[in-house]
């Protein structure tokens, strides 16, 4: 119970202000001279990095160092940096939003970017777990577990059911995996 806590203030913590910061970068940025632009990204993408790490860190019931977690963090800075600069580009080349939402544009614009912007941060979590950057957890099949009997899952389901050639119970659809 207290790691889902942990994770529930961990995850409102960061991933909160990473999409209110994935909003706010492109509208500072674009009224802001170059210099200032440049400072503003590497800030923010070092923001996002450091914010995301600290999830990713300390949202998980194991320890986790912070170098298996860099990988996901720095994907999730890059994709929330895409997303920022996609929805800017989007929203200043679109002017049909205030003609069909009116006065809720910006809320339905910060609605989405901030949904694009957590499916970023959803990326990088799972690009740390096919590293092997979460300990205690497995990419490996479910079904490929070995179960009390001392069998793998396959082989004990050949064993104890009539199937064919791969294992499958006759009529039963292939894994698509």
């Amino acid at each position: 119970m207290a790691a889902r806590r942990r994770a529930f203030v961990g995850a409102l913590a960061v991933v909160v202000p990473l999409g209110l910061l994935a909003v706010a970068t492109p509208i500072v940025a674009r009224r802001s001279p170059a210099l200032v632009t440049a400072l503003t990204i590497a800030v923010a993408a070092g923001g996002i990095t450091a914010g995301v790490g600290v999830l990713y860190r300390f949202s998980v019931g194991t320890h986790v160092s912070a170098r298996s977690v860099l990988p996901g963090a720095l994907g999730s800075a890059a994709g929330t940096a895409l997303v920022s600069v996609g929805f800017g580009a989007y929203v200043s080349a679109s002017t049909r939003y205030t003609a069909m939402y009116g006065a809720s544009a910006g809320a339905v614009v910060a609605m989405l970017a901030i949904y694009f912007a957590v499916y970023g941060v959803l990326l990088g979590a799972v690009l740390n777990v096919e590293l092997g950057g979460t300990p205690g957890t497995s990419t490996k099949p479910a079904h490929a577990a070995v179960l009390p009997g001392g069998l793998a899952g396959e082989e004990q389901g050949r064993s104890s059911m009539q199937g064919d050639e791969d294992g499958r119970a006759m009529g039963a659809e292939p894994d698509r995996r």
